[in-house]
């Protein structure tokens, strides 16, 4: 299971500073006035010493990034209700997105993230460019091909989130916007590219995260065959995590953090149970089954949520701060060649591989992040050839291995688009399946008109 560093969103920024700084000629210590002036020099923020850490820095803006959309693609789709009372949450639970330029759920959760993991990957693949063969940088070569390799990985993850989320996508700073398509096909072309720079440095966990990634982008974009040949070579039980830390809050894994209410935070986040009528009564649609798996508890003693008559059901997945989510995984990559098989008119074939792996609990990414859970094999689907019947209980059986990771959007979205299966939550306010562009770079963007664009 490839790991890396733990590190947060701001590191790149706080290179930026220290840069800056630099250029200026004033000394850390001279700002600061810090008793060691060496913990971090001019020297060290510039050129071939920088290195290291501007990788972890960019890993840590690529995490932040992960854990907020997985935290609001969660409640946007089945996976969660809110349990709190910010009014534009309850918006995205209602997918009834408003346009405000005070929403800082659009803006300050979701959006800026994006940009700044963006950003810092696509800032770092054109520094780095030159600096590949440049012999000042033999000391840091492995660290230097990691992060190149990681720059493209992360841009193609982000940009592929991105289109998964908005109805229309900004990738370059007040950039013009362009169709989720468009943007998937970017990342697309980013993680083949990828793949190719991983290979060449014999980097095998990014080249293989990459080739799901390819199969993520072409799932979206119904090119199914193709997404099949990308992940066949994924082995089942690869993953590929966004780590986390409990060293301190800023590091912690968004999901437990708002499920659990961990100090500082509190329990914002928690699954429906179906008993909550300010939220429609929504019930996650496998709620029994997870409950039997030991991914949920029900009402558990000591645990109560922000808002009053909202009852807590508290997901197992991921029980400690410093717990790491799946991004890329053979489960996924198995689950996408088994879709193919389906719609290919391979039935057995793919009941049989999609049966296969949730007989399988060692080959659950789950698992894999958190050894802990007791899971046992979980409930086989019986596919019929029809997809209006069977894509539903594909969308389950991704689900036991993939849930709270962001897939359930990039799955619920391509069915409604390609397939024309609503298996978003009924009873809502609003029929939103993505996000709009948000209020503050419409205002700021002069190619940016409205919501989508």
């Amino acid at each position: 299971m490839y790991k890396r560093r733990n590190v947060r969103a701001g590191g790149v920024w706080i290179w930026i500073a220290v840069l800056l700084l630099a250029a200026t000629g004033c000394s850390i210590d001279e700002l600061l006035k810090v008793n060691d002036p060496d913990i971090v020099t001019p020297e060290q923020a510039a050129g071939p010493a920088a290195v290291p850490a501007t990788v972890a820095g960019m890993v840590g803006d690529f995490q932040n990034s992960f854990d907020n959309y997985a935290i609001y693609a969660a409640l946007f789709t089945d996976e969660m209700i809110l349990a709190g009372t910010f009014p534009t949450r309850i918006d995205v639970d209602e997918r009834n997105v408003q346009l405000d330029p005070n929403n800082g759920t659009l803006e300050a959760d979701m959006f800026g993230p994006f940009q700044v993991a963006r950003e810092s990957a696509d800032r770092n693949l054109a520094s780095w460019t030159g600096a590949l063969d440049d012999p000042a940088y033999a000391s840091v070569k492995d660290d230097l091909e990691e992060g190149f390799a990681l720059a493209n990985l992360y841009g193609g993850y982000v940009r592929a989130m991105m289109a998964e989320a908005y109805c229309s996508v900004v990738l370059e700073p007040k950039g013009q916007p362009v169709t989720p398509e468009a943007a998937m096909e970017e990342a697309l072309s980013r993680l083949q590219q990828t793949q190719n720079v991983a290979t060449q440095y014999g980097l095998t966990d990014i080249a293989t995260a990459a080739r799901v990634g390819q199969a993520r982008a072409l799932m979206y974009l119904g090119r199914y065959s193709e997404a099949a040949a990308a992940a066949a070579s994924v082995p089942e039980d690869f993953v590929f995590v966004a780590e986390y830390s409990d060293n301190q809050s800023s590091q912690y894994n968004l999901v437990h953090a708002y499920t659990w209410g961990v100090n500082p935070f509190v329990l914002r986040w928690t699954v429906g149970d179906g008993t909550a009528g300010n939220r429609h009564n929504e019930l996650w649609p496998y709620f029994y089954e997870w409950i039997d798996q030991g991914l949920l508890v029900d009402d558990p003693p000591g645990y109560e949520a922000v808002e009053i008559g909202i009852g807590v059901a508290l997901q197992l997945a991921y029980d400690a701060p410093g717990m790491s989510i799946p991004v890329a995984t053979g489960w996924e990559a198995q689950m996408d060649i088994a879709e193919a098989e389906l719609r290919n008119g391979q039935v057995a074939q793919a009941e049989s591989r999609v049966n296969g792996l949730l007989a399988n609990p060692a080959l659950n990414p789950l698992k894999a992040v958190n050894p802990d859970l007791p899971l046992a094999a979980f409930t086989p689907v019986s596919f019929t050839g029809t997809l209006a019947t069977d894509l539903p209980q594909m969308a389950r059986a991704r689900a036991s291995g993939l849930w709270l990771n962001t897939d359930r959007q990039a799955t619920l979205r391509r069915y409604y688009q390609n397939d024309g299966i609503d298996l978003y939550p009924t009873g809502t306010q609003g029929s939103d399946v993505s996000f709009p562009i948000p209020q503050q770079e419409i205002d700021n963007n002069p190619h940016v008109s409205g919501g989508c664009g």
